[in-house]
């Protein structure tokens, strides 16, 4: 970080902190205007940004899931196309037809993406790691800053709210020798706080393909994370999180390969402590993170043992005021140092990023507005400032309009600069505007309907090609993309009978086009992006009575187009049957669930990704144990 910048934010500390002191001083003249919150990471400005469409998977479909990744929950439960080749496999996300790399992922509050390749494999984070799960749409650049164009993926915990002790234990058996185990145990006395979260995972994944048994496929996954809270006063709380996990995993051959030897392993810790103190019309929250993650990748057929590993050191100050409960600002100064060794490097690189993020919100019974900018620094080098605008119009107690005007962009990753051959040092980032209109209506009759139309110009998209008179890939600042699309969303729920009817449809048009193009890899101007799909929709149907619940959901994929070949358009479904047992064994005892579930339930042949075939039908028996 250079001296020059260095100065700017201890000055901007040095305001932010006065502010504090000025308004603490105001706040006994002041009534109370908010209360502590039980999230970890309480940051709305961020989170909930108005004229953004924003999902959060209700505690059905995170509960259904519990067994499973994240990439399986948002691959059946959100317009977010996931691109992988079974479970256990790499998976990546694609919000609105951006790249993996072009999607924020935190959790609470704190990025998880590698610097290094500027994603994260959704199959290695376990569902019943969180307690809510939320995907923001569109652009957020301005809020969470690098990566955030297509949207955001926000995975949130929170502290206990009932004294005492707490427990969850989940047990599935199912097809190809899957097996889970998870638990989440809490508890809470007084002001000490608790929650010890396991998970174990297994499947050797030998399912049926037209080339015969799929081989080299296990899947090995054991996670832990501890929570620790502690709460001296009624505004105040001090909290520590650890995070350990590692995986095994078997790479299976493609279509055009008749055996594979490769594997890769990752383990991952992670350290966050946080405190949060909240006043009458203020809030401060202070967080420091330490991660470090490792992957190694083996191929005895080619006698390859690579191995790549990461530390990032995360700090950052939140200022919150409430000038009165309709007018609030917000400021973060954050700063993330990365350090990164990989065979591709020359030797170990580090980079620092340093940002500021301000945002002042008004919200009437009309109008709820919000302007946000950042400004950021790599090593020391700026980037344009990062503007954003949103506004939610309350038309009538039924119709709400949202409008969006944005700005994002994301800087290369270690990767683009450093790798040898091809990084490219002289990089710089991608960038572009966005737009989003939307219009949601609601009724007391539980109708609700949202629409979303969108548009976004991306330049100087960051490339892997190859250059003229040279014979490896480089990456290079050479493409332009123009994304525009509509989403469509229809939730329904009534009761007749003492029976619970809920029904869902959605629908996604995504065209992700280039603007100009390349020679290799051939791109040609107007041609869909690679594994974008044009069309996606899904039907959702739940009936609940008494102690029994029925859920069948289906999903439409259209055709893509991959690298050597297009990947044909499927359809499929997906079933879960659950009944509720209450307090088994003896009054007052713990409460059971038994479920059964069923993916691709009509055994379709497809692929998600060119040469690799996915499983036909499976089946998942498995009992959640409540205390």
């Amino acid at each position: 970080m250079s001296a020059m910048l260095f100065r700017f934010l201890h000055f901007l500390l040095i305001i932010v902190l006065s502010l504090v002191i000025h308004v603490n001083e105001l706040s006994g003249q002041i009534d109370s205007l908010i209360l502590p919150i039980t999230t970890v990471d309480a940051s709305p400005l961020r989170y909930n940004e108005p004229g953004s469409y924003t999902e959060i998977q209700d505690t059905f479909s995170k509960r259904a899931f519990s067994a499973f990744s994240v990439a399986d929950l948002l691959s059946s439960y959100s317009g977010v196309y996931i691109k992988s080749y079974g479970r256990g496999a790499l998976a990546t996300s694609s919000l609105r037809g951006s790249g993996a790399s072009q999607t924020a992922l935190v959790w609470n509050g704190i990025p998880l993406q590698s610097p290094m390749l500027g994603l994260l494999d959704l199959s290695r984070l376990p569902t019943s790691f969180m307690d809510e799960l939320i995907v923001n749409y569109g652009g957020t650049g301005a809020s969470w800053g690098s990566g955030a164009i297509g949207g955001v993926i926000a995975l949130r915990t929170k502290i206990p709210e009932k004294q005492g002790f707490q427990g969850l234990f989940q047990s599935s058996i199912g097809s190809w020798g899957f097996q889970n185990f998870n638990s989440n145990i809490s508890f809470r006395k007084n002001k000490f706080s608790s929650i010890t979260r396991l998970v174990s995972t297994n499947a050797i994944n030998d399912f049926r393909t037209p080339l015969g048994k799929n081989s080299n496929a296990s899947f090995n996954q054991k996670g832990f994370i501890q929570e620790l809270y502690y709460t001296p006063s009624v505004n105040q709380t001090f909290s520590v999180s650890m995070w350990l996990q590692k995986e095994i995993r078997e790479i299976p051959p493609t279509s055009v390969q008749s055996k594979s030897l490769a594997s890769q392993d990752d383990y991952a810790a992670r350290w966050v402590a946080h405190w949060r103190w909240v006043g009458n019309t203020q809030v401060v929250q202070m967080k420091a993170g330490y991660f470090e993650e490792s992957m190694i990748y083996k191929d005895e057929l080619i006698l390859l043992n690579a191995e790549n590993k990461f530390k990032t050191f995360h700090s950052e100050l939140e200022y919150s005021v409430f000038f009165t409960n309709k007018i609030q600002w917000q400021t973060n100064i954050i700063n993330s140092k990365r350090v990164a060794k990989a065979d591709g490097y020359s030797d170990a690189v580090n980079e620092n990023i340093s940002s500021v993020f301000s945002g002042f919100r008004v919200e009437n019974s009309r109008i709820n507005g919000q302007l946000g900018i950042r400004k950021e620094w790599q090593d020391g080098t700026a980037v344009p400032v990062i503007p954003s605008l949103g506004i939610d119009f309350h038309l009538s107690n039924n119709w709400i309009a949202r409008f969006k005007w944005t700005r994002f962009y994301r800087l290369p990753t270690l990767n683009d600069r450093f790798w040898h051959p091809g990084g490219n040092i002289d990089l710089i980032p991608e960038s572009g505007w966005g737009q989003e209109i939307g219009f949601s209506f609601g009724n007391k009759r539980n109708f609700r309907w949202a629409s979303n139309i969108y548009h976004r110009l991306i330049n100087n998209w960051i490339l892997w090609s190859v250059n003229e008179g040279n014979s490896f890939w480089s990456s290079n600042n050479i493409a332009a993309v123009r994304s525009y699309g509509s989403e469509q969303r229809i939730k329904y729920q009534f009761v007749f009978s003492k029976v619970a009817l809920s029904i869902q449809l959605a629908y996604d048009f995504t065209r992700s086009i280039n603007e100009r193009s390349v020679k290799k890899p051939k791109i040609v101007v107007g041609e869909q992006l690679v594994y974008v799909p044009i069309h996606q929709g899904s039907i959702h149907v739940g009936l609940s009575k008494g102690r029994f619940n029925w859920v069948y959901r289906h999903r439409y994929t259209g055709k893509v187009y991959g690298i050597s070949e297009s990947v044909s358009a499927y359809q499929l479904g997906w079933l879960q049957l659950e009944y509720h047992f209450d307090h088994v064994f003896y009054r007052k005892g713990p409460t059971m669930d038994l479920y059964f579930q069923s993916d691709n339930v009509w055994n379709t042949q497809y692929k998600v990704i060119e040469r690799r075939f996915m499983p036909g039908r499976s089946y998942q028996l498995g009992l959640n144990f409540k205390l």
